[in-house]
């Protein structure tokens, strides 16, 4: 009876133990159409959301783009932007987020470009595509109009 009691109690420690290890993702708090009134111009969503959050904005014209969030590398959350469109992510406490951006240029997997960043808490970037590298790619960008 002791070795089943004690079994059980591992086994209920271990399972709360997992859960709340379980790795959280970069939610989106908002997500807004570009104003378009400079090359990198946003909607100010506000300082104090800024610094404790990310903005990432879609400044190709004509073009969505897609593009995967994450804390560790190991799990990734899936999100798109639509042209001239721009959100603000939730880092949850974090310093920043990785971001992966996977371009298909020919048919294949040798086909598949991909370019993995840290983005730092409290900054903006833009998605844009890259004309040299022939893929998409991230810039960052000042946040707050002067």
């Amino acid at each position: 009876m002791k070795q089943q009691f004690v079994l059980v109690a591992l086994c209920m420690a271990w399972g709360l133990w997992g859960y709340g290890q379980a790795e959280l993702l970069p939610t989106r708090l908002l997500y807004f159409q570009d104003t378009g009134r400079a090359y990198y111009a946003a909607l100010d969503p506000g300082q104090e959301i800024l610094d404790r959050n990310l903005l990432i904005s879609n400044q190709a014209v004509g073009y969505n783009v897609s593009f995967s969030l994450s804390f560790d590398r190991k799990g990734w959350s899936d999100f798109a932007l639509a042209s001239r469109y721009a959100s603000v992510f939730k880092l949850s406490g974090n310093e920043g987020c990785y971001i992966r951006i996977r371009t298909q240029t020919t048919a294949g997997p040798d086909g598949l470009r991909e370019v993995v960043y840290f983005l730092v808490r409290g900054k903006c970037y833009s998605v844009y595509w890259n004309r040299d590298l022939k893929r998409w790619d991230v810039a960052e960008h000042p946040c707050r109009r002067e």
